[in-house]
């Protein structure tokens, strides 16, 4: 793909991974892609997740550089979340993958399949 040594390229999926590897990660990226939301938004969007757990994902998003918090002025201030430029570049690479799979119901249980 590159002229990357493979300390570099392996450098660099590390990061990414770690990046967005945690989970819940891609479930809020792909909520917010959507449209921008609000942590009670999100949190009744995202079918499972905790408080807890969106709280530190949001944090981790934020700190990547992947998500930004924005405050509405009105009483109480409202915090909504939006996705950045580097944000947007993660979700149309995630619709293009999402693009291509499809989950067949096999009789062991789901399974992720990859069209081609």
């Amino acid at each position: 793909m590159s002229s990357e040594t493979p300390e570099e390229w392996q450098r660099t999926w590390h990061q990414l991974q770690q990046a967005l590897g945690n989970k819940w990660a891609l479930h809020v990226l792909h909520v917010i892609a959507d449209e921008e939301c609000s942590f009670t938004e999100l949190k009744q969007r995202i079918d499972g997740i905790s408080e807890t757990m969106l709280s530190r994902r949001l944090s981790d998003l934020q700190e990547k550089g992947f998500i930004q918090q924005s405050t509405r002025p009105s009483t109480p201030p409202r915090k909504r979340y939006e996705l950045t430029a580097a944000g947007e570049r993660v979700a149309r690479f995630l619709d293009e993958m999402e693009a291509i799979t499809a989950i067949d119901e096999a009789a062991d249980g789901p399974q992720l399949i990859f069209e081609t």
